[in-house]
Parts: structure tokens; C-alpha cells; sequence
């Protein structure tokens, strides 16, 4: 035993006072633990909360995949030679098959300066350039169409180049080369495909285009249109125009009674020509509109101009004069003509001193019709679909076939994985909710049943979500009875396993509905609208829209007994359950008219978790805060019952020890007294 320190043995009395100091404290260290356990049980239900609002965001990602309509345009592409062509989409433009030829591809234009004895002496050129647009550019910001690089007297062809490359939205870029010595040039790429040519404009004053020698003095007009053959292509000289095509009726030039129209202007001069007819044009050599060539027509607008006027490989008119004297021209069919060719203006462009290659456009049939697009990736002329143009076809009636068919397996999967994430979502709260029975034998050997609750067992909030969430699922979609077959996920194979107790696809059912009523599924998931009048259409909704059908008077702007608002022919419900509700209908249609809303599975799955996200500020927040709450309750508790448990073990000590010590003294005294009487 120590009798300067707190640490004591039972030296003098014999009693093991440190073990009984430890088992007394023992018993008071169990209420730590027990605070400690609530501490970490209430931990764990965060980090349960936390997961099912994680598990909640991936099925709103799932289920956003397929409110919307267009979210089932799946379609499988395939070709027969991706050489020569493809073709991807949505598959709203075509059904089945077409055959393409390619007859040219588009390429950009590349232009060159005129020599410079170096790339890093300063050129002495100033001035600020306005660069043309890309296509991307304008299509991200139409505000503006020129991008603006201000050149100073000290750069040098780099400096240049480098001031180009790095200005934001331009539709060229540069590039400097050396040809050999000190032809050194600045060389400009265009970024667009097709005939119309990047441009570069300078303000007034500027001399670093005339320096580079980059543009000429000639001006140059190009016909709006495009020449193109039946067969085919870009007209040629020799083609007739009675052989260009002019749509799906082809070429109507059939009597004498065709003629054109054509006027032109050449600095001050003008002229006009308002019934030009084929024999005037081919110098008498036919009567018939039909039998003049591209290339008599050229030629007599040249005459009449005093111009000169080519056929570039678009199978546009480009007009040119030496002298820069304005021009511009127009052609048309003349009053009385029975007949009709794609005629009309023209426009400027940029006349390049030195051409390494001219930019063209694409031509290609489709089904054996002509067409004409700007680019080698055609997204115009099929609705919903690109058709990618990559070589020429080898002759000129080989086909390349091109399919868009429906994904019905990429359709199911999709579908299947909102479901699964339901699924897993339902199996977490549900196995996080259940309680656990461990038996164990006590201190006496007797057996007994321990019951552990799971972290979600009492949280109402959790249960009632998913409770929602399932009856979203399961229960049928107000509206679409009457509209589709289709009215609920049992109908379409889609119900509640018995061994499982999820959500499961039955695909031969799920696949025999897709078939047999598309629309009527894709309804069942996503939002949709229709009216009961032809001349009218739903074109949108908000959030604040309830599902059902509601009453609208056109020609008083009433939706479901209230003012709307409208904008053009799109009438706006602004109040009641219609809110939001958007019909695109002219005020010109009389009567009354019926249109349904309504909110698919996805998109009251998705709404409803909208709807739960927000409760970060209500219910779901005041949850994980009570939690939190409690956690920092139980750590000051613990920490508490740990200091007081601390100060009896103290306490215990100081006390052992002073018996300890008053029985060392007894001793001590015993032994004096002894040794006195002898």
C-alpha cells in the first residue's frame, strides 16, 4: 500500500480493495454505456435517413427518365455500308427503311494570304477584324454574328494567327505554313461545311486584309438557291431545266407558255427582264423553257449584267465583277407560267484572293428524291432523325439502306430500372423498420430474448413516403380510362411478386402492350394531354397542374370558368386545378372544348419526390434535426455520467484509503504497546 498516493491494496486489512473499487465502478460505467448505445443507435438512424433521401434522389433520377413522352423514342439504328452513310434519332421521322446515294459530300472553305517574308517580324497591318459566326456560336447566342479581333502594327503573321484561334465563337480558325523559303502564309480554315463562306469584315481605316492580301477587289453575288438535278447532285451546265428537280412532283416545265422573270442591278446600271422567254435565252435555239440548259442561262444573264456568271459545285449562280461594282440579281417564274423551278435573290459574298478549296454542300438521294443539305450531317430533311453522310457512293444507283426501328428491349429496360430502384428503396426501408430477436442465456443460465428495433422502426415520416410512393405505382392513372386499355402497371404485366413482394416486369405481357397500343403505354408512364377538338392541342403544363379534364371557351379565352391568359394561339389557364395548363387553340374556334391532363406513374412518382425534397425545410428536416438533437443530448449525457462516475472512483479510493491508514496507525500503536510491556 502507498499512503502518499490514491492507490490502495488492502495491505494492512487484508481486503482486495482494488478489485472491489473496480467492480463497484463497473456498475456505475454501465449507465455510460447504455447512454453511449442510444448515442450511437441514434447515429445510425442519420446515416439511415441520409441513405433513403439518397435512395429517393436515384428514383427521381429513374422516373424523370420517363415522364416525359419522348423518353420512350428508342429507336436501333443500322445501315448497310456506315462507309457511305448512317443514321441516328428518335425515329419520329421515318418507319421502315430508306435508300440513300450519296452523289458529294460538304466540305468548308480554306483560303490563303499572299506571302510573307516572315512569321515573327511585325507586319505593320492595324486594324479590327469582325469574324463571322460559327453555327454552334449563333445557335448559342443569335445576338450578335460577328466575334472581333483587333490587330496592332507590331504583330506578326503568329501573332495573328494566335489572335484568331483564341477568339470565342469565330468560324474560322488559322494556321500558319511555309511553302518554301520565305513564302511564308497565313492560312484560314473554315469551321462550317458548305457554299457559304466564313466572312471577314474590317472597319473603315483598317489595312491588315488588304496586308495579307486576303480579299479582292471583285465583288461577288451567289444565288439564294440551289440548282439541283432530279437524278440527283448539283446541276451541271449541260442540265436542262426542264431535268432540275423541284420536289416530290419533279420538274412541271411543259409548254411554251413558261417563261422567267429577271432583274439585276451593276453598280448604277439595272435591268429587268419580267417575261424572258427560251428563246431569247438560248439564242433561238428552242422554244421550250424546259430544253434550256443551266449553262445558256448563265450565259445570258452575264451578257445582260456584264458580269461574269459560273455554276459552282452547290449548283449555286455566282456572279462576279472585276471592277467591285455592286451587284445583285433575281430570278423567278414569269407571270402566267404554269410552270415553276426554285428560283430567287441573291446575297453577298466574301470574294477570297486566294482559294485552296471552296466550301460546297452535300447532295444525296433519298428514295430517289433529291436533296440538298449545307453539312455531311443532315438533321432537316427527316423529323427527328440525322442521316450522317460519310463517302460517295460508288455508283450512281447503288443504295445504302437505312433503318430506325423501335428499341422495345432498351424501352423495358428502362422501365425496369425505375422499378428496380423502387424496389431497393421498398427493401432498405422495410429491412431498416423490422426488429431483431437474438436470444441469449443470462448470469443464471436461463435462456431470454433480446429485441433489438431497427433504425426506422418508429419513424412514421419514412413509412408514409414510401406508402405514397407505392400507391403512385400501383394504383391506377386518373384519366386514362376510355383513352388506352393501358390504365395501371398490372395491365401491363407489371405487379407485386408473391415470393418477393417487389415490383417485377413481366416482359411477354410488358412487350405484348408496347405492340399493341404504344401510346397508350408511353401515356401510362409519362405526363400527357389531349383535347376532344381537332383544331386544338395541349402543348404543356407546370407542377401546379392536376390531373383531369377541364372546359375552355377559345373566343373568350375561359379555362374551367376563369380567365386564361394567351399569348398568340397558345391560351394559358392561370388559377384553379388547371393551372399551368397550356392548349394551343386560335381564339377563332367557337364553342367550348374538353382537355385532359394527366400525370403518368414516372411523373407522379417524380412530382411526389419533388414534393419530399422540399420537406427538407418541413417534416423529413425536423426528422434528421431531432436526431441530431439527439445525439448531441447523449453526448453531453454520456460525458456527464462519465465525470460523475469518475469522481466515484475517486471517491471510493480516498475512502479505502483512509481506512487503509487508520488501520495502519492501529497497527503502528498495537505494536508500540507491545513492545513496552515487554
Amino acid at each position: 500500500m502507498s499512503t502518499s498516493g490514491i492507490s490502495v491494496g488492502g495491505l494492512v486489512s487484508g481486503i482486495d480493495t482494488n478489485n472491489m473499487v473496480d467492480q463497484l465502478v463497473a456498475l456505475e460505467q454501465q449507465k455510460v454505456a447504455a447512454v453511449q448505445k442510444k448515442q450511437s443507435q441514434a447515429s445510425l438512424k442519420l446515416t439511415t435517413l441520409g441513405t433513403v433521401q439518397s435512395m429517393l434522389s436515384s428514383l427521381s433520377t429513374k422516373a424523370s427518365a420517363l415522364y416525359k413522352q419522348s423518353s420512350f423514342s428508342l429507336y436501333k439504328a443500322s445501315t448497310t455500308d456506315d462507309k457511305i452513310a448512317t443514321i441516328t434519332g428518335t425515329g419520329s421521322g421515318i418507319q421502315g427503311n430508306i435508300g440513300v446515294n450519296v452523289q458529294q459530300l460538304a466540305t468548308t472553305w480554306k483560303v490563303a494570304s499572299s506571302s510573307q517574308s516572315s512569321q515573327v517580324s511585325a507586319l505593320g497591318t492595324a486594324g479590327t477584324l469582325h469574324l463571322s459566326k460559327n453555327a454552334a456560336a449563333l445557335k448559342a447566342d443569335g445576338t450578335t454574328s460577328t466575334v472581333d479581333v483587333t490587330i496592332l502594327a507590331g504583330d506578326t503573321l503568329k501573332d495573328i494567327a494566335a489572335k484568331i484561334n483564341a477568339a470565342t465563337g469565330a468560324g474560322v480558325t488559322a494556321t500558319v505554313a511555309n511553302f518554301g523559303g520565305t513564302d511564308n502564309r497565313l492560312m484560314l480554315n473554315g469551321m462550317d461545311q458548305g457554299s457559304d463562306s466564313f466572312s471577314i469584315t474590317e472597319d473603315v481605316g483598317g489595312n491588315v486584309l488588304s496586308g495579307l492580301g486576303l480579299t479582292s477587289t471583285t465583288s461577288t453575288r451567289v444565288s439564294s438557291f440551289q440548282l439541283r438535278a432530279q437524278t440527283g447532285g448539283p446541276a451541271k451546265d449541260a442540265t436542262t431545266l426542264g431535268e432540275l428537280y423541284t420536289g416530290l412532283g419533279l420538274n412541271n416545265l411543259e409548254n411554251s407558255t413558261d417563261k422567267l422573270s429577271f432583274s439585276w442591278s451593276r453598280g448604277a446600271a439595272n435591268g429587268s427582264e419580267p417575261t424572258l422567254d427560251a428563246s431569247t435565252i438560248s439564242n433561238g435555239r428552242t422554244t421550250l423553257l424546259s430544253e434550256v440548259t443551266v449553262q445558256e442561262l448563265r450565259s445570258h444573264m452575264a451578257t445582260e449584267m456584264g458580269a461574269t456568271v459560273s455554276l459552282n459545285a452547290s449548283g449555286e449562280l455566282v456572279a462576279k465583277d472585276a471592277t467591285g461594282a455592286a451587284l445583285d440579281f433575281t430570278l423567278g417564274m414569269a407571270t402566267g407560267s404554269a410552270g415553276t423551278i426554285p428560283l430567287g435573290g441573291s446575297e453577298n459574298r466574301t470574294s477570297w484572293k486566294t482559294v485552296l478549296q471552296e466550301g460546297r454542300g452535300a447532295f444525296y438521294t433519298m428514295n430517289g428524291l433529291a436533296i440538298a443539305s449545307a453539312t455531311n450531317e443532315d438533321s432537316t430533311t427527316l423529323t427527328g432523325a440525322t442521316i450522317g453522310l460519310h463517302n460517295v457512293s460508288e455508283t450512281t444507283t447503288e443504295e445504302t439502306t437505312l433503318s430506325l426501328t423501335r428499341d422495345m428491349a432498351g424501352i423495358e429496360a428502362k422501365v425496369t430500372e425505375f422499378l428496380d430502384s423502387f424496389n431497393s428503396l421498398s427493401k432498405f426501408i422495410r429491412e431498416k423498420s423490422e426488429s431483431k430477436v437474438q436470444t441469449k442465456a443470462d448470469s443464471k443460465g436461463m435462456s431470454m430474448n433480446q429485441v433489438t428495433a431497427g433504425e426506422l422502426t418508429f419513424d412514421s415520416t419514412v413509412r408514409s413516403v414510401l406508402n405514397q410512393l407505392r400507391d403512385s405505382l400501383t394504383n391506377p392513372v386518373p384519366g386514362l380510362s376510355g383513352k388506352t386499355n393501358y390504365d395501371s402497371l398490372a395491365s401491363v404485366g407489371i405487379v407485386t411478386s408473391k415470393d418477393t413482394g417487389y415490383l417485377e416486369v413481366d416482359s411477354k405481357k410488358f412487350q405484348a402492350a408496347l405492340s399493341a397500343d404504344f401510346d397508350g403505354v408511353t401515356r401510362l408512364f409519362a405526363n400527357s394531354g389531349w383535347t376532344d377538338n381537332p383544331n386544338a392541342e395541349v402543348g404543356g403544363w407546370t407542377n401546379d397542374t392536376k390531373p383531369g379534364t377541364y372546359s375552355l371557351s377559345p373566343s373568350t379565352d375561359v379555362v374551367d370558368g376563369a380567365a386564361g391568359n394567351r399569348s398568340g394561339d397558345i391560351l394559358f389557364s392561370r388559377s384553379g386545378n388547371s393551372k399551368g395548363l397550356g392548349v394551343t387553340v386560335a381564339s377563332s374556334v367557337a364553342g367550348t372544348l374538353n382537355a385532359t391532363f394527366t400525370r403518368g406513374v414516372a411523373g407522379s412518382v417524380a412530382q411526389y419526390i419533388a414534393q419530399v425534397n422540399s420537406m427538407i425545410d418541413g417534416s423529413m428536416k425536423a426528422d434528421t434535426d431531432s436526431v441530431k438533437r439527439q445525439i448531441e443530448n447523449y453526448t453531453k449525457q454520456a460525458t456527464t455520467v462519465q465525470e460523475r462516475v469518475d469522481r466515484y472512483r475517486t471517491n471510493l479510493v480516498s475512502q479505502f484509503t483512509g481506512m487503509e491508514k487508520a488501520m495502519l496507525n492501529l497497527k503502528n500503536q498495537s505494536s508500540a504497546f507491545l513492545a513496552q510491556i515487554g
